[in-house]
């Protein structure tokens, strides 16, 4: 099916362009333009009067908020000071953006705490509040992914060597804690709609860091559905952990 798009618009006999471990920012904010819509219908979708719909609702806007939330802090603690090392200063209007959704994404947070904690006295509240701030806190994020592609984008690309994009993945992955990265990669690969960006994001990790091939092959295989693991598991077979079918020894 994939193919037949491809070929209906073209792209299947244009090269891919050039990617590198650098590549795993740009795949994130993919996945955070299909996966926020995505969480948005299972919000619009809320009643307070079924709690199953505020429970299915409250989880989608968890998984949005703690990726959103750990990719945020990959930028100011890590990607945003590689990047400023060739441009001092650049793009600081990022900054601000981030606060900006920070502000609302945090009283999501709060509601979702507040609900889960078991008071229920204001779910009505709630619901409206999610559904009445969602949709523009979604947009806010998405000229946010554009600004930030359009500034940083050509400098890690066109200025960031081999060795320092793997050094800064390896940060990121330092900065993030186990319980970070199975709900991180998860929400990734399964909000990426193509195969082929699904390879290519895992790849970029194992590219930056084959001695974690098998660990990162571990927790993708632990969050993703069957047939996406059989998926990458033929793409990418340095990634099948000890124990299942495929499996090879690489120390």
């Amino acid at each position: 099916l994939h193919s037949l798009l491809e070929l209906s618009d073209g792209s299947f006999f244009k090269p891919a362009g050039k990617w590198g471990p650098a590549s795993f920012t740009e795949l994130t904010h993919e996945a955070f333009r299909f996966g926020l819509p995505r969480a948005g219908k299972l919000l619009a979708s809320m009643d307070a009067a079924k709690p199953k719909s505020v429970e299915v609702g409250i989880a989608a806007l968890d998984d949005v908020c703690h990726a959103m939330s750990e990719h945020s802090h990959q930028e100011e603690t890590v990607i945003f000071k590689y990047v400023r090392r060739f441009f001092p200063g650049i793009a600081a209007h990022l900054d601000e953006e981030h606060e900006e959704i920070d502000s609302t994404m945090a009283n999501f947070q709060s509601i979702v705490a507040e609900l889960r904690g078991g008071d229920h006295s204001k779910v009505a509240a709630h619901v409206h509040f999610i559904k009445d701030k969602y949709p523009a806190w979604v947009e806010l994020v998405l000229q946010h992914l554009r600004h930030e592609e359009n500034a940083l984008g050509p400098v890690l690309r066109k200025y960031m060597p081999l060795r320092m994009q793997v050094d800064m993945l390896e940060d990121v992955w330092k900065s993030g804690s186990t319980e970070t990265w199975h709900r991180l990669l998860g929400f990734t690969v399964n909000n990426l709609p193509s195969p082929k960006w699904q390879v290519r994001y895992v790849k970029t990790f194992v590219w930056a860091m084959p001695e974690r091939c098998q660990e990162i092959g571990l927790i993708v295989y632990r969050t993703v559905d069957p047939v996406t693991w059989m998926w990458l598991s033929v793409k990418i077979p340095e990634i099948i952990p000890r124990g299942l079918p495929g499996y090879r020894k690489i120390y």
